[in-house]
């Protein structure tokens, strides 16, 4: 099912881009450092992590965690996320 932002720019499948694994890579660095201990496993699923495939230019990522406590799962996300927006302002 796309995501309304995919909606908006329209769905294209496009050759498989080098740079997905990095891009991948950015992300799971990020859900780690705002999960810490939470997150056990950070992987990279769908087309995109195929080599080669051609895939919707869309990293998907399947997180698994060792409480499923939405909540504080928010919370980390949002107290990392205020960390990235201030720093980009005094940048």
């Amino acid at each position: 099912m796309p995501f309304p932002d995919e909606l908006a720019r329209g769905l294209a499948v496009v050759a498989y881009d080098c740079r997905w694994p990095g891009d991948f890579a950015v992300l799971a660095r990020r859900i780690e450092d705002a999960l810490g201990a939470l997150a056990i496993r950070v992987n990279h699923v769908g087309s995109t992590s195929v080599p080669g495939l051609a895939a919707k230019d869309c990293i998907d990522v399947q997180v698994e965690v060792r409480v499923l406590d939405e909540e504080l799962i928010a919370d980390r996300f949002r107290y990392v996320e205020a960390l990235h927006e201030r720093r980009l302002r005094v940048l």
